[in-house]
């Protein structure tokens, strides 16, 4: 696919990904020693971000688009040009992104932590910490009828949307 794209438009695409690649690295450039990047793509060509120091992740949004990057560099992130993380998920950055800034990750998150992306160091440090959820107990509501609803009712009948 990406081979037919570049065939169809010629360097323009991967320019504009090196023009991306430059700012990031300006970007990194400016940073204050220590600093963590994270950079997503839900879709993506694999292999064009290339700075050296960069560790770049290929997975997938829901298992559907394999070639969805995240670039994932700072302290406790292992250095690993063109890794891929196989089996990975854009579900399960929330819980990383968590894990990394010393949150809790919640057990029905639908994502997992990436624990492959951290250095030993840092897992033996930062042991996972789990909450059941961070979802706000909700109190149910008593539905009532109103006398607007069998009027609305009629309507939608005579449009046709219910039988």
């Amino acid at each position: 696919m990406v081979e037919l794209i570049c065939e169809r438009f010629g360097e323009t695409i991967r320019n504009y990904y090196q023009v991306i690649d430059d700012y990031i690295g300006e970007l990194r450039a400016s940073a204050e020693p220590g600093t963590a990047f994270l950079i997503i793509s839900d879709h993506g060509m694999e292999r064009v971000i290339k700075e050296g120091s960069e560790a770049l992740h290929s997975g997938s949004h829901a298992q559907k688009h394999p070639d969805g990057i995240m670039i994932f560099s700072g302290p406790g992130i292992k250095a690993q040009r063109d890794k891929m993380v196989q089996g990975a998920s854009l579900l399960d950055i929330t819980p990383t992104i968590l894990y990394y800034l010393g949150l809790p990750v919640a057990e029905d998150m639908d994502g997992e932590v990436l624990m492959e992306l951290f250095t030993e160091e840092f897992l033996k440090s930062h042991p996972l910490k789990l909450i059941p959820t961070y979802e706000k107990k909700r109190k149910r509501i008593k539905e009532q009828a109103s006398p607007l609803d069998s009027e609305m009712v009629k309507k939608l009948r005579a449009l046709g949307y219910i039988h």
